[in-house]
């Protein structure tokens, strides 16, 4: 009974300004990465000696621009190799396969033939790179 006789004080509600806002849109960048995908490639044989520096220096010559300097040629591999899956703008047919010419980083290391990798598909004029060993 005393506690429903209580009188409590009254709650008057705190009015606060409403933060500005601006009122027009401001314009956020957008950044769209062209990534180029990665497809997995079985690796028919590396290029060695004359034919290794003639890929490259053909490269070079068209303009490329992911091939390392020419003090590191030696360090890199250059492999052929056949894509196994089907990338529709990168190939004609799903169930055709495609023999490609790649770059091997000195990281991913000398592959056996006959190993995969996962290989960037390079713009035109730039040279595919390996970029992951698979198991």
């Amino acid at each position: 009974n005393a506690m429903l006789n209580m009188e409590f004080s009254p709650v008057t509600a705190v009015q606060e300004p409403l933060p500005d806002y601006p009122q027009e849109e401001q314009e956020i960048p957008i950044v769209i990465l062209n990534t180029n995908p990665l497809v997995p490639v079985e690796l028919f044989n590396l290029i060695i000696g004359e034919e290794k520096t003639a890929v490259l220096e053909k490269a070079r010559l068209s303009g490329a621009l992911n091939l390392p300097a020419r003090e590191e040629w030696k360090e890199w591999e250059v492999a052929t190799g056949m894509i196994k899956s089907g990338i529709a703008h990168h190939i004609d047919s799903p169930s055709e396969a495609k023999l490609i010419t790649f770059l091997i980083p000195p990281e991913i290391g000398k592959l056996p033939s006959g190993s995969s990798t996962m290989v960037e598909l390079a713009n035109k004029g730039n040279l595919h790179i390996a970029r992951y060993k698979m198991q």
